[in-house]
């Protein structure tokens, strides 16, 4: 029996000893793992911070060539220029809106800003005073020209051209698709002067023998900008017109006519610069157009024997973007921007390319009903559905190779939204800024319509660039939107919208 007994237990012995030899190898295994995902974890965990440290260094160096042009500016005399990319520091929630001046929002529809730019055109007029006669009217009234020229052609416009500025109208041009002049427009309309000339249908000719059609130009004053009426007169009694302001090198030509054909959007277009009708029309019609301090009227009788009126006067400037770099730093944060610093969002983010977008809002109204499009990457912050008036927020996409997409915001109170769209990719970084209409679709066709260069440059209701050009102005009524864009693979877009 003893010897039985004793063969158990070494058979136990060998068992425990299995065991133990099990049990360690299990606790090595697993203390392998630990390892493991320690040193992954800690990798991560550095990676993340490298990352970020990596940006604060970039933005470091952004700011020591910042402080070296203040300080070359500052040694030249040189008046220091705002710009709206900037570090932003934390700015205590309980800073509000009660140190700033609010300007209230003018014009909230297309119908309220048409009054008051008549308004405002009627007041100067009053300022200016009477007009005078020029050498194409003298000893005869309008009417006078219009017998003159009646008799002989199927159908005329007769036009009537005053000058309220303080320089004068000169160097005319004529592009006519159909007709002719009959009276030649003088070529300097000077100021505070009231001139008048006639175009007329081409009788006679065979295709277009019943109706006047074309656009004429002058150059206001010096500038480089210049002032573009749009007739057409139909022996039927029928008319189209229309009212533009643009750049001196636009041409007088076919194209500029089927441009402002394509342009225009009638009573419903938010332009400001450029107004008018694509279709013909029986009854009469009246455009107002402005383009800096510039403001423009233009109206229409119905034909055949039309006369067409057009002033132009200038009103006093506005400010721009003084003070509006200042204002931005004393606004409540909302609730994504609570407790983060800009360049510390982008070392959180893993992807290569990053578009983060830090929206100001320093309105008196919030930006509301948020809308967006993502073309090629990831939404990964979503933005915010509001934006309170006297509040910045912040948002971001990002992807490994592009980052592209577009989003916009109702005004509240007003018939108008603000759109954004930006690019990040390897040949640069883009961006677009754009008042729309509210009811606009905020989808592809939007973002590749801003983001295409428009020939009409002084378009003012938005803005296309490359990052690098620094920050860009659309102006509706009296509305602002300044935008700006870093260029490096983690950028951020700023955007500050504001009344004046």
């Amino acid at each position: 029996m003893s010897a039985s007994v004793t063969s158990r237990d070494d058979s136990d012995n060998q068992t425990d000893a299995v065991l133990f030899t099990r049990l360690d190898e299990i606790k090595q295994v697993l203390l392998e793992e630990i390892s493991a995902q320690l040193n992954q974890v800690k990798n991560e965990i550095l990676q993340v911070v490298s990352t970020e440290i990596n940006v604060l260094k970039e933005e470091l160096k952004s700011v020591s060539t910042k402080l070296e042009a203040v300080s070359l500016k500052v040694q030249q005399n040189s008046p220091l220029e705002n710009t709206i990319i900037d570090i932003e520091e934390p700015v205590a929630e309980e800073q509000t809106l009660h140190s700033q001046t609010v300007v209230t929002i003018e014009g909230h529809t297309n119908e309220e800003e048409e009054q008051l730019l008549l308004l405002e055109l009627k007041s100067i007029k009053e300022l200016v005073g009477p007009t005078s006669n020029g050498s194409t009217i003298q000893g005869k009234t309008v009417a006078d020209i219009l017998t003159d020229a009646s008799s002989s052609y199927k159908a005329t416009i007769t036009v009537q051209f005053t000058n309220y500025l303080e320089s004068s109208l000169n160097n005319p041009r004529c592009y006519f698709a159909e007709g002719f002049e009959y009276r030649v427009a003088p070529k300097v309309v000077a100021s505070c002067t009231k001139e008048a000339f006639v175009f007329q249908s081409a009788r006679g000719v065979l295709f277009a023998g019943d109706r006047i059609y074309g656009i004429f130009s002058y150059q206001i004053g010096s500038s480089d900008k210049q002032l573009i009426v749009k007739f057409a007169c139909r022996e039927d009694g029928l008319i189209m017109s229309g009212l533009g302001i643009a750049s001196n090198n636009v041409p007088i030509n076919g194209n500029t006519l089927t441009y402002m054909e394509n342009a225009l959007g009638g009573s419903k277009s938010i332009r400001v610069d450029l107004k008018g009708q694509r279709d013909w029309k029986t009854e009469g019609q009246e455009w107002i157009v402005k383009l800096g301090n510039i403001r423009a009227r233009a109206t229409i009788t119905p034909g055949p024997r039309s006369i067409l009126e057009v002033e132009v006067a200038q009103a006093e400037s506005r400010k721009g973007l003084e003070g509006v770099y200042e204002r931005t730093r004393s606004i409540a944060n909302g609730k994504t921007m609570l407790e983060k610093f800009l360049p510390g969002i982008a070392g959180f983010i893993n992807d290569k390319r990053v578009c983060i977008v830090e929206l100001v809002n320093l309105l008196n109204v919030p930006l509301e009903d948020s809308l967006r499009y993502i073309h090629n990457c990831q939404q990964h912050d979503f933005m915010p559905n509001i934006v309170p008036a006297m509040t910045r927020e912040a948002f971001y996409t990002s992807d490994h190779t592009n980052v592209e997409g577009i989003f916009s915001y109702r005004i509240a109170t007003t018939d108008l939204r603000i759109a954004v769209a930006f690019r990040c990719q390897a040949e640069g970084n883009s961006f677009a800024v754009a008042f729309t209409p509210a009811d606009m679709p905020t989808e592809k066709r939007l973002m590749d319509d801003i983001t295409t260069g428009d020939e009409w440059i002084t378009r003012s209701d938005r803005r296309f660039a490359i990052a690098k050009e620094g920050d860009k102005m659309a102006e509706v009524r009296n509305l602002r939107a300044v935008a700006a864009m870093t260029d490096q693979e983690k950028s951020v877009l700023k955007l500050v919208i504001y009344a004046t």
